[in-house]
């Protein structure tokens, strides 16, 4: 996939789509609660990294993510399907009052 910038009905420029995805978490904790509080973020929990470009997957596996190469269309599907989980969990932790990760 491709977007095309125009200018005056001429293509101009075109820059490539890069998708991805991961399953990596991460959490906030207060570490104080002053009138400026200190918060520390903490890695929750990991799980692939998937892309439609194979050089960002490869440095998404080089560096410890677990980088995974997926054509477009299966990218989609990961995203779709991400989509579909954030939409029941992200409510049902600010509803429950509980954390996820």
């Amino acid at each position: 996939r491709k977007i095309f910038f125009l200018k005056g009905g001429e293509i101009i420029e075109t820059k490539r789509i890069i998708l991805a995805s991961t399953t990596h978490g991460a959490k906030r904790t207060i570490l104080s609660s002053s009138s400026s509080p200190t918060y520390q973020i903490m890695h929750a929990g990991g799980g692939p990294t998937t892309s439609n470009d194979i050089y960002l997957a490869n440095l998404f596996h080089t560096i410890g993510l677990g980088g995974t190469y997926n054509e477009s269309s299966s990218i989609k599907y990961e995203l779709w399907k991400k989509l579909a989980v954030n939409c029941v969990i992200n409510p049902l932790t600010a509803i429950l009052n509980c954390t996820n990760g």
